[in-house]
């Protein structure tokens, strides 16, 4: 399904080898933000010019649109389809108009927003945002798209990207500095929603309500998810969007200190989604903490349990007697006993635990989380990393005498999942909206 209008209008394609085609064109956009241009070639030997150069990224397109505004392709361009002179090219951004234009007005076109419903099943309201920057906050409204009812029922029954809402901003600020304040803004409501959200058009308007700029982009989308934040707590309901605005400052402050936003959440807003097996969707949920921690503490890393001229003197004294022993009492081969007694199979342990780098980890982030709550999350992380399957399954016995352990996988994946999602709200400041209260960590915890 198609975004917007077609935009057609006469261009030239430019080769990397410095050679340029003549065409007319036709743009589309789907839904989920992917670019596709349509060409016919005046050029009778361009297909086999273009057929050189599948597979490889081109250069660009320039040209005009049929109303008069210069159009030109960014970043990579690539040949989707050939057939005989007409040929379709997959673009990653397309800029109509004067992006130096100082516009009025300036509005977003976003995916997968979704509004509280109403009691008749109206339309939604607009919800206005105020978003901390300097010098001065900036209004933001944003509203349903015109079609929100059709198309978040088109959502739900097919579970796919669908731009759902328009953000419109009041600023004075120039456009790229704009459409980086919603691309963290985006960020924020995809941590609110608990899915990927994103804009795929930046659309300029004048004082005359003139289209001066527009930036269409297949940018990085994600399917929908309907699972609640922190749903093993009881929780069945989306956080208000406003929400959004309260984390706004510390999303930006995550992402310029640790640069956070690719290995930890959309890895987090990936595994959210239902379009995979849940023991898939754990082990991403996973590695979203293990990255977590990794980012956290590489400029602060825990020292290790030994300084490093002691655990050296310790594996100098404990390797030839661990040999001796294995070889004279146990009758062990010398190729396993070479195997067990190198000094790098004995180094990691003087490292410290997955659990305490956790826990520290977890104070830089103000996360607060039980004692219990972390054993029971590692416990299951270290099934899940080592052998592949959920605890419950792996050690059932074990598990059943414990009555707050996760006794069924999908129990399992639902406490990991809650888990995951309130060390990332914490994270971002958003503990008023935990349904929770966990138990303040002693001093030995953390």
């Amino acid at each position: 399904m198609l975004e917007h209008d077609k935009i057609e209008g006469n261009g030239c394609l430019e080769l990397l080898d410095d050679l340029r085609i003549e065409c007319t064109f036709t743009l589309h956009q789907h839904f989920d933000g992917a670019l596709f241009l349509r060409c016919n070639c005046n050029d009778p030997a361009a297909r086999f010019r273009l057929w050189a150069s599948r597979g490889k990224p081109l250069g660009r397109l320039v040209g005009i649109t049929m109303d008069g505004q210069i159009i030109r392709t960014a970043g990579p361009l690539r040949v989707s389809e050939i057939n005989t002179t007409d040929c379709t090219l997959r673009a990653s951004s397309v800029i109509v108009g004067d992006e130096t234009s100082t516009p009025t007005e300036q509005q977003f076109t976003l995916t997968n927003v979704c509004f509280p419903e109403t009691a008749s099943h109206d339309m939604p309201d607009h919800v206005r945002l105020t978003i901390p920057t300097d010098p001065e906050p900036v209004s933001i409204v944003l509203e349903p798209h015109d079609e929100y009812q059709e198309r978040e029922r088109f959502q739900r029954r097919h579970g796919l990207t669908v731009p759902t809402a328009i953000l419109r901003v009041s600023s004075r600020a120039s456009i790229s500095e704009t459409s980086d304040l919603v691309g963290r803004l985006c960020t924020a409501l995809s941590i609110v929603q608990g899915h990927k959200i994103n804009w795929i058009t930046h659309e300029c308007r004048d004082q005359n309500q003139f289209s001066c700029y527009r930036n269409m982009a297949d940018r990085v989308t994600k399917l929908p998810s309907w699972l609640a934040l922190n749903r093993l707590s009881g929780n069945s309901l989306r956080l208000p969007l406003a929400a959004a605005q309260d984390c706004y400052t510390r999303v930006c402050q995550l992402e310029d200190q640790y640069s956070w936003n690719g290995p930890v959440l959309e890895v987090w807003l990936e595994a959210r989604s239902n379009a995979d097996y849940i023991q898939t969707r754990s082990l991403k949920l996973v590695t979203v903490i293990e990255a977590l921690r990794t980012i956290t503490l590489r400029s602060q890393p825990l020292q290790p349990r030994l300084e490093p001229s002691a655990w050296d003197a310790f594996l100098g004294y404990i390797i030839p007697v661990t040999r001796y022993y294995l070889t004279d009492h146990l009758k062990i081969s010398q190729e396993r006993v070479d195997a067990m007694t190198t000094p790098e199979r004995w180094r990691p342990m003087n490292r410290p635990s997955f659990r305490s780098e956790i826990n520290a980890a977890f104070k830089a982030l103000g996360v607060r989380e039980s004692r219990r709550n972390i054993e029971l999350f590692v416990n299951s992380r270290n099934k899940l990393i080592h052998e592949g399957t959920f605890r419950c399954q792996s050690e059932p016995a074990i598990v059943a005498a414990e009555s707050d352990a996760p006794q069924t996988p999908v129990d399992e994946h639902f406490f990991i999942a809650s888990f995951v999602d309130r060390v990332i709200m914490q994270a971002v400041g958003l503990q008023t909206y935990l349904n929770t209260n966990p138990e303040r960590p002693k001093p030995d915890e953390t």
